[in-house]
């Protein structure tokens, strides 16, 4: 398939700005004094951002999860209260994988913990720093989750299923979309997109080089292709990383 003939899941991404949504989500409920925290989230929502989608899911896993442990424990249901645990702890572990990175400076006091404890899934689980890993567990949790049986625990399952679908399924539709010749100039490219100088990349000059190579991806695709990139949010891509990507390395691990 040529990239002319692929249909991307969402509208394209204009060059001109690509906020971070997830920083945003932070930002607003870091902020307890601005009354409009929610509308801002839900206006991300509506820009289409699939790492907003992921968050809000995983938030709601984590809530959900919570109370219900405490029902169970209440009506004496110990096997299902200790099940209920394992989807609490993975809620949580979507949530550390989304946010980590992020926002650290509000977090200090944090910081050392969350490290530590995001060093540790990582190396018993590196699959997760793959874009379809984190995909799966999104679909693992959901999957567990909507075997209580509630309607909010159904909705919630399917919630987090389908952030986990969507994760696999964009990441999939990517590579598809990569041209198949290598693009001899891209390293000109890149540094023509690294406005600083620094050698990196930020998301939004991420775009401005994929579209100047010819690929034009939609959003979810973008912020997927960015994740993939950046396992650890650390919001900047390498030229190293950019060419493993770019060249297919890691496709299907």
């Amino acid at each position: 398939m040529t990239i002319n003939e692929a249909t991307p899941l969402t509208g394209s991404v204009s060059s001109a700005s690509v906020i971070d949504p997830v920083s945003g989500i932070w930002n607003t409920i870091a902020a307890t004094e601005n009354k409009k925290a929610v509308l801002t989230i839900i206006h991300n929502l509506q820009q289409g951002s699939i790492r907003v989608l992921a968050v809000v899911s995983a938030i709601c896993l984590v809530f959900s999860s919570f109370f219900n442990i405490l029902d169970h424990i209440f009506q004496f249901h110990l096997f299902a209260a200790i099940l209920q645990c394992y989807t609490l702890v993975l809620g949580c572990i979507l949530l550390l994988l989304e946010f980590w990175g992020r926002q650290q400076q509000q977090l200090e006091q944090y910081l050392s913990l969350m490290e530590t404890t995001y060093e540790l899934i990582i190396r018993w689980a590196p699959f997760l720093t793959y874009v379809w890993g984190r995909g799966a567990l999104y679909v693992l949790a959901g999957s567990l989750h909507m075997v209580f049986g509630s309607f909010s625990d159904f909705v919630v399952g399917t919630l987090t299923i389908s952030v986990g679908v969507i994760y696999i399924v964009v990441e999939r539709q990517i590579y598809r979309r990569r041209p198949s010749t290598t693009v001899d100039n891209w390293r000109t490219k890149f540094e023509q997109a690294d406005h600083d100088g620094d050698g990196k990349l930020s998301i939004d000059d991420l775009n401005v080089l994929l579209d100047a190579l010819g690929l034009k991806l939609s959003l979810w695709e973008l912020e997927v292709a960015f994740m993939g990139m950046d396992p650890r949010n650390s919001g900047t891509i390498t030229m190293k990383a950019f060419q493993q990507w770019w060249s297919g390395v890691g496709e299907g691990n």
